[in-house]
């Protein structure tokens, strides 16, 4: 797997001295390009008994394993207005940032094309959902369900930020299980 290294500064066109992996420094023009990681969103979406909602994945990275609904956070936006327009596109769902709890950040790598360092910010989405409450992009996602977190095989969950953030939740199951 190849690492995200550009070679050229985007300032000025100069070679960059890649021998520090967080920071990139032009040669020519001093030019700092940092290495940070790139932020994604995740949800935890519930039904009425607690059950979290999982997907599978249609595409690589890591297609057919379970995933979370959520995706990368755009230039410009905010994380809760990323999980707002993730929600939208791929469940066609409405939800306001008012409606989302932060639960706390994940780490990750991300293994496709390039390696990727991956910022997850999880969130509990507080209203509860039932199904038909749902019009899923098949093109994303496929066989949604409900699952028990009693009932989830971790290794089949599709990257390190999501088992992580359903980790989370299932071990604080009595307090988010109070929430709204």
């Amino acid at each position: 797997m190849k690492s995200f290294n550009l070679k050229y500064c985007p300032a000025c066109c100069g070679e960059l001295d890649l021998s520090d992996y967080k920071v990139f420094v032009c040669r020519s023009c001093g030019f700092h390009f940092y290495q940070n990681p790139k932020p994604t969103v995740l949800a935890i979406v519930r039904d009425e008994k607690d059950r979290v909602l999982f997907t599978r994945r249609v595409r690589d990275p890591k297609k057919g394993f379970l995933d979370l609904l959520g995706g990368f956070v755009d230039p410009g936006e905010s994380a809760e207005e990323a999980l707002c327009r993730e929600l939208k596109e791929e469940a066609g769902v409405n939800i306001s940032p008012e409606d989302l709890l932060y639960m706390g950040s994940f780490k990750s790598r991300y293994f496709y094309q390039v390696d990727l360092d991956i910022l997850g910010l999880g969130f509990l989405v507080r209203p509860r959902f039932k199904m038909e409450d749902f019009v899923f992009d098949k093109t994303e996602i496929s066989d949604p369900k409900f699952l028990s977190v009693y009932d989830v095989d971790v290794d089949q969950i599709s990257f390190p930020d999501v088992r992580s953030i359903f980790k989370f939740y299932k071990n604080n199951l009595k307090y988010y299980s109070r929430l709204n």
